[in-house]
């Protein structure tokens, strides 16, 4: 009896790393640079919408800076030269609070449009895609100028849903 009391203790009692990481999902967080910025910040940013996929088991959120903000408050679809949109996609995990549920795991990459001109125009988008690798998220440098401009041209097309100021 005595012995398994003890056992029951023994096996309860988590270390205090293994408890937040119970109660955090921080391997949806994780940080690192990706161009001129942090993950963390891009995650601080204001988030436009989420998209689910069923299929590939993705999770995606659209993120903007405040430059980017301002636009898709208006709903102009008109960006000013420093505005910058990031799609952030994860993998799916199971949540182990919620039955059913799922919630972000890693990240894989990240889909980022930036505003930039050349004095001359409007600005122009600019996507930069980021890969997750073991040594951190490296640039993809994507010949393919079709699948870049039907990336930018969805990321562009997604709008905010209407909540209530």
């Amino acid at each position: 009896m005595l012995f398994s009391v003890l056992l029951a203790f023994l096996v309860g009692c988590n270390s205090k790393g293994t408890v937040e990481n119970q109660l955090f999902n921080t391997t949806a967080s994780r940080d690192g640079k990706i161009g001129a910025t942090t993950i963390s910040a891009v995650l601080n940013w204001h988030m436009v919408t989420l998209l689910k996929d069923n299929n590939t088991k993705q999770i995606s959120v659209l993120y903007a800076n405040d430059e980017a903000f301002k636009a898709v408050k208006q709903g102009t679809g008109q960006y000013n030269v420093g505005a910058v949109l990031a799609m952030v996609h994860w993998l799916e995990k199971p949540d182990i609070h919620w039955f059913g549920a799922d919630i972000p795991g890693e990240i894989t990459s990240i889909d980022q449009v930036s505003f930039a001109t050349d004095g001359k125009n409007s600005p122009k988008p600019n996507l930069t895609t980021f890969i997750k690798r073991k040594s951190g998220f490296k640039e993809v440098l994507t010949p393919d100028t079709l699948l870049v401009q039907k990336t930018t041209n969805f990321i562009l097309s997604l709008r905010r849903p209407y909540l209530p100021d």
